[in-house]
């Protein structure tokens, strides 16, 4: 009987740390479907055409950027910063200088390769959408 009462005695404590919450910290940015197919060989894809290129394209709430990590791989992330979600300045633009991004508000910085803070008062990274590619076509979607 005592296990038992130890058992019941854990499982209640510790389901009070359970993802009983809200694990979506991204939950106040405009919910917005994603589904965008780019052709790498079209010019206006072209600065997404070699590794550490990047651009802006038309998606999301305030649009996307979309950088390329090597040369399988890209990232795409929401120009619309989640820490000021609610103030017109809240946009991520790229620093080309150095390859970080910054939000137009209070100036914190992204690192360009994750999403993750490297400065400012921003305390999570942008949200990021999925991407997959097969040679010649990407696809950003969520």
């Amino acid at each position: 009987m005592h296990k038992y009462t130890a058992i019941i005695t854990f499982v209640l404590l510790f389901s009070g740390f359970s993802c009983n919450k809200n694990n979506d910290v991204y939950s106040i940015l405009p919910n917005v479907r994603v589904n965008i197919y780019a052709y790498l060989s079209q010019p206006e894809y072209f600065p997404i055409g070699v590794v550490g290129g990047w651009m802006y394209t038309n998606g999301g709430s305030k649009g996307i950027i979309i950088y390329r990590k090597n040369i399988d791989e890209f990232i795409a992330f929401e120009r619309h910063v989640p820490h000021k979600a609610d103030e017109s300045c809240s946009l991520a633009t790229v620093d080309s200088a150095s390859l970080y991004i910054i939000e137009g508000c209070d100036g914190s910085v992204y690192l360009i390769n994750d999403g993750s803070v490297i400065d400012g008062i921003a305390i999570i990274g942008l949200k990021q959408y999925v991407t997959s590619f097969d040679g010649d076509l990407l696809h950003i979607y969520n």
